[in-house]
């Protein structure tokens, strides 16, 4: 069977069904990991950071565990200072998740608009100099402090609302004083080009760790801002991409010859069609985004030491070969994810691709 006919019939109940399992974990799980009895009682009565002396050193599944009154056991065994190995995989799917959601977020705000308005506009983009000047700096200063002061979702939605507004104010300030502000047409889709060149040129993972290494502590915020800072690049090629083989149809000359604004041709005409090769992307670039975060960290890059995640626990595994379920589980569960991950997005590249069906 040739691979049209192996996507055609792959099944996707399955990823589709752990994916499931995976996001439920990720929001509910650490509700259901605790230390307190609640009425119900806990799931696991031990949360990610419980450290459990008497059974430290490495304890497996199926060691004897000194437990006392009100504990379980280990079901998937301890780390070297007790820590348990399930609610350490119920936290790193948290972990994972939302490095996840927040990187692609992050990429969306950013290369949506980018991969519209370079595709749409090529080298004729008009752009004030004043205002190119100021985009660039309130840019870099939003940024800087993203990173360095953006320790939550409170943060982020914060700064980047009190920038907006200042942003606002000032092309204000610019259009009552300086209405006839001189315009320039800036080669949008060369800039991009270079960019991409750029970023395709550097090792990524290299970047990652010389910029890690600048801060005394990334959590999981600062960890997705600069992974979306690298990986807004691939939503924004596909966007331009498809905007760059409508812009010359049939129905975007309709448009224009109507008089529709340029803003409401790529709102309601370009985005939509740019939207099916977007959605499988974001799924690739999902599971790229938890195999990086797990890199970091398994080379203690990533998140601090006092959070577990499945990169750390890999990390911690490869101290003491012999505690195989620090290996084990961890692997089975970050290759679990990935593969499902895989799957649907040839699943979904099947559904959403025309040319596959014939």
């Amino acid at each position: 069977m040739n691979r049209e006919g192996i996507i055609k019939y792959l099944p996707s109940r399955w990823s589709t069904w752990l994916l499931s399992v995976f996001v439920l974990i990720a929001v509910f799980g650490n509700v259901l990991v605790t230390e307190k009895e609640l009425f119900i009682g806990p799931v696991v009565s031990y949360s990610a950071n419980t450290l459990d002396h008497k059974n430290a050193n490495y304890v497996s599944p199926f060691d004897d565990q000194v437990l006392g009154q009100g504990q379980s056991r280990h079901w998937l065994g301890t780390d070297s200072i007790g820590r348990d190995t399930l609610a350490g995989l119920i936290n790193g799917a948290w972990i994972a998740f939302w490095v996840g959601v927040l990187t692609l977020m992050l990429s969306l705000v950013i290369g949506l608009p980018i991969g519209l308005i370079t595709g749409f506009y090529g080298n004729s983009f008009k752009v004030g100099l004043v205002d190119l000047i100021l985009n660039l700096f309130l840019g870099l200063v939003l940024f800087y402090y993203l990173i360095y002061y953006g320790k939550s979702w409170i943060h982020w939605f914060g700064l980047v609302l009190t920038f907006g507004f200042v942003k606002l104010g000032i092309i204000e300030f610019f259009n009552k004083f300086l209405p006839a502000r001189k315009t320039w047409t800036f080669p949008i889709d060369d800039v991009f080009t270079k960019v991409v060149e750029v970023f395709r040129s550097i090792p990524v993972l290299v970047i990652l760790i010389l910029l890690l290494g600048l801060f005394s502590h990334s959590g999981v915020f600062r960890i997705s801002v600069l992974l979306g800072i690298f990986y807004w690049i691939t939503i924004a090629r596909y966007v331009r991409a498809e905007v760059l083989a409508l812009k010359e149809s049939d129905l975007i000359d309709a448009q224009r010859s109507l008089g529709t604004s340029d803003f409401r041709i790529l709102w309601k005409h370009c985005l939509p069609k740019a939207l099916p090769p977007v959605l499988v992307s974001m799924i690739f670039l999902f599971g790229s985004t938890i195999l990086m975060e797990a890199t970091l960290s398994f080379f203690g890059l990533g998140l601090p030491l006092d959070q577990v995640s499945w990169g750390t626990m890999l990390n911690e595994s490869r101290k003491y070969l012999g505690a195989w379920w620090l290996g084990l589980f961890p692997g089975l569960s970050l290759f679990g994810v990935l593969a499902a991950l895989a799957n649907e997005a040839y699943y979904w590249s099947y559904k959403l691709n025309p040319q596959l069906k014939d």
